[in-house]
């Protein structure tokens, strides 16, 4: 074996008075995970019964994301599987372990609220509404505009380049090429 190569990982589980305990050694890297079916995490959370799950990391080694999915997996099934969810006491992970394990569960929270939040129908034709309305009154605003500066565009009072027709197209939207398209009426000079 290479000095260098870490410890495999292994796992192993202790019975006390009121906790099991699930003992983590060796190094648990995303290439080699010390527990590899979904069978074994239901036969720790079996054995574990109506204790409470306690896991220790003291005698753990190297580790990356395959520890922090053990436990996501451990709580996922420990509270999905189960008529009653067994308690899992993370407090003898690293420090950095359950701060990742914290942000895991945030995640998943914020992303459930996300998918109820789904806007009514209710809601979605008002939003459509004032869309529409507002998207009107942008274009009645550029027409009236236009005719106000009418007046001096019939006597040539008025020298407008074509990009600035254009950039005033493209702030009003599609609803303005009515009003780009009727200017060279009103006398308006595009000076390119």
């Amino acid at each position: 074996m290479n000095p260098f190569d870490g410890l495999p990982p292994d796992w192993s589980l202790e019975e006390h008075d009121l906790a099991t305990v699930l003992r983590l050694t060796g190094d648990w890297n995303a290439c080699e995970t010390g527990i590899r079916s979904a069978a074994e995490v239901e036969r720790i959370l079996d054995e574990a019964g109506k204790k409470t799950l306690r896991l220790d990391a003291s005698s753990l080694g190297r580790w990356d994301s395959a520890l922090i999915a053990l436990v996501k997996t451990l709580r996922d099934s420990a509270c999905t599987r189960r008529a009653r969810a067994v308690q899992i006491d993370e407090s003898g992970l690293p420090d950095a372990a359950r701060r990742l394990l914290a942000l895991a569960a945030a995640g998943t929270t914020e992303a459930a609220s996300a998918a109820e939040s789904y806007p009514s129908l209710t809601t979605r034709v008002g939003e459509a509404y004032f869309d529409a309305w507002f998207k009107t009154v942008g274009v009645a605003a550029l027409v009236g505009e236009t005719a106000l500066r009418g007046a001096a565009a019939t006597v040539h009072r008025t020298r407008t380049s074509g990009v600035d027709v254009m950039q005033c197209v493209r702030e009003a939207g599609a609803g303005a090429l009515i009003g780009g398209a009727v200017w060279p009426f009103f006398g308006g000079q595009c000076n390119v």
